[in-house]
C-alpha cells in the first residue's frame, strides 16, 4: 500500500534567530514563525492532506496547529518525530560550539554512530522517524500524511532517502511516496 507523506519544518523561533542549538528543549514560535505556518497554508493546501502528525515539542505542535486551522483534520503527536537530543549542547550557541569542539573540550560526535554527549546519535533518531512513518501507516487509514517536525529530521530523512544534503529552511520541506510492501521511497519533491 502507497501513502503520500509530507514532511515539513517548524516556524522560526527566537532562538533560530540567535543561533541556539534547541534540541528537546521546548522553545515557542516567534511572530514571524507563527506567519510562516500561516503562509505554508497556501503552498499546503494544493495537496490532499488527511491527517496531521507533530513533533510533541512546542514549536512543532504550535505550526501544526496553526496548519490545521484550514485543514480541520485528525491531528496526533508523537514523540518519535522530536528533534535530535543534543544533550550538552543544547542551549549553546553554533559559534561557542565551533570554538569549544575546536578546542576539543566538547566531543561532538563525527559519525552517525555516536551520540551527542548526553544526547542521542543520528542513526538512533533516524530509526525513530522511520519508527513513525510505518506507525502511521499501520495505526491511520488515511494515506495523506503531514508530518511537522525539524531540521535536524529534515535533512537526515531527506539525505538517507536521496544521499543529497538540503538544508530545509522554516516551514519548508518535502513530499515523498512511501510503499508499505517494499518499505521503500520514490517520487519526491521538495514543498516550499
Amino acid at each position: 500500500m502507497k501513502y503520500r507523506f509530507y514532511f515539513i519544518r517548524h516556524g522560526e523561533t527566537n532562538w533560530n534567530l540567535q543561533g541556539k542549538m534547541q534540541g528537546w528543549i521546548n522553545t515557542v514560535l516567534n511572530k514571524t514563525g507563527q506567519q510562516q505556518a500561516f503562509d505554508s497554508i497556501k503552498v499546503l493546501k494544493k495537496y490532499p492532506i488527511e491527517r496531521i502528525i507533530s513533533s510533541t515539542l512546542l514549536r512543532a505542535q504550535e505550526t501544526a496547529e496553526i496548519i490545521n486551522t484550514h485543514f480541520r483534520v485528525p491531528f496526533t503527536q508523537t514523540d518519535d518525530l522530536k528533534e535530535i537530543n543534543l544533550g550538552d549542547i543544547e542551549g549553546k550557541t553554533n559559534l561557542f560550539i565551533q570554538q569549544n569542539n575546536s578546542q576539543n573540550s566538547l566531543k561532538i560526535p563525527t559519525d552517525d554512530f555516536t551520540a551527542y554527549p548526553n544526547g542521542e546519535s543520528w542513526h538512533d533518531v533516524l530509526n525513530r522517524v522511520q519508527h513513525a512513518i510505518k506507525q502511521a501507516t499501520q495505526q491511520f487509514s488515511e494515506k495523506n500524511i503531514l508530518m511537522v517536525t525539524h531540521g535536524g529530521i529534515l535533512y537526515k530523512l531527506y539525505l538517507h532517502i536521496t544521499n543529497k544534503t538540503v538544508l530545509f529552511e522554516n516551514c519548508r520541506g518535502f513530499c515523498v511516496w512511501y510503499d508499505t510492501k517494499t518499505d521503500t521511497f520514490s517520487d519526491i519533491q521538495m514543498v516550499s
